[in-house]
């Protein structure tokens, strides 16, 4: 009751969505991070990248951790990574990342990619709503203390509804993306 009608709605629609892509069959599951934000990795001088928060390893589809690495949401998580990622931008990533692993992979993922990346939006998102009900997002927003200021002003992004319709059009608007697209 604490969140804005119109991010609660948007939230229903994603939620049964979610219930209908729960009744299909699962793919190959692999070891993924799960965790995949920008903020999360260190660049070594040779550009190879480090993964540096390893809490939240699970056998899932790789898709988790492609759309987790380049959906608004986790853009925006670490204050340290700025900027923003377009279109463009996301699927050069996706299309870097399907050359670089096996073609058995790649094909084996396709097929989950945009079903994957709105579940994990969802998590991530219903993640900042349940914190926004719980919390006086206001105080937190005023807060003097930089951390909470921060979190708060990152979480408040999420449950704009506005962010929220941004993020969706990725999968659900007149300009989703398509799979082939993503994984060529």
């Amino acid at each position: 009751d604490r969140l804005a009608a119109p991010v609660a709605r948007l939230l229903a629609t994603e939620l049964a969505a979610a219930a209908a892509a729960a009744a299909t069959v699962r793919p190959a599951p692999a070891l993924v991070l799960a965790d995949t934000h920008p903020g999360n990795f260190l660049v070594r001088c040779d550009g190879t990248a480090v993964m540096v928060d390893v809490e939240r390893p699970v056998y899932d589809s790789p898709a988790v951790d492609l759309a987790h690495a380049s959906l608004p949401t986790s853009l925006g998580w670490d204050p340290a990574v700025t900027g923003s990622a377009g279109r463009a931008d996301v699927v050069a990533f996706h299309n870097a990342w399907a050359a670089a692993v096996p073609a058995a992979v790649a094909a084996a993922v396709r097929a989950w990619v945009l079903p994957y990346r709105r579940l994990v939006w969802l998590r991530t998102t219903s993640w900042a709503c349940a914190w926004a009900a719980r919390n006086d997002l206001t105080a937190a927003l005023e807060s003097a203390e930089p951390a909470t200021a921060g979190l708060a002003r990152r979480l408040a992004r999420f449950v704009d509804p506005a962010m929220m319709e941004s993020a969706r059009e990725q999968w659900a608007g007149a300009g989703a993306f398509n799979v082939e697209e993503l994984i060529p």
